[in-house]
């Protein structure tokens, strides 16, 4: 299972390789937009969510989150980047959300595939191995 600090990893490994410049890549413990990027000037702001805790402490640390937990990091997620988008108000800019590559985030993004589009929010699922591909 990843966790939010290997989801950020490797999405920012992902963009860099695309040619991305990573401008800002948090951890957990750190606030914030999750990852800023840019490419050919145009930015990229992204929240990403792990699939356990990467608190070593946690009583959640190496369990996977349940459908609920997921579904509550997906609507902290939708949130903040409303927020974010909100606040920005600039075309010039991308928005994404990177989760981890399982049942659990996919069927909740699915659920709100259309709100999704209509922001024009981009997606991408992250698996194990640092595979990343964009949900479509």
């Amino acid at each position: 299972m990843l966790t939010e600090n290997q989801v950020i990893r490797y999405f920012c490994d992902y963009l860099i390789a695309n040619g991305y410049e990573v401008k800002q890549a948090l951890n957990t413990k750190e606030k914030g937009i999750d990852v800023i990027a840019e490419k050919n000037g145009r930015k990229m702001k992204a929240e990403a969510k792990g699939a356990t805790s990467a608190l070593t402490t946690s009583n959640r640390y190496g369990t996977e989150f349940s459908k609920n937990q997921v579904r509550n990091h997906v609507s902290v997620a939708l949130f903040m980047i409303s927020k974010i988008m909100t606040k920005d108000n600039d075309q010039n800019i991308d928005y994404v959300f990177v989760f981890p590559y399982n049942n659990n985030h996919i069927n909740e993004i699915e659920s709100i595939r259309l709100v999704i589009r209509k922001l024009c929010i981009k997606v991408f699922f992250i698996n194990e191995n640092g595979d990343v591909r964009e949900f479509r």
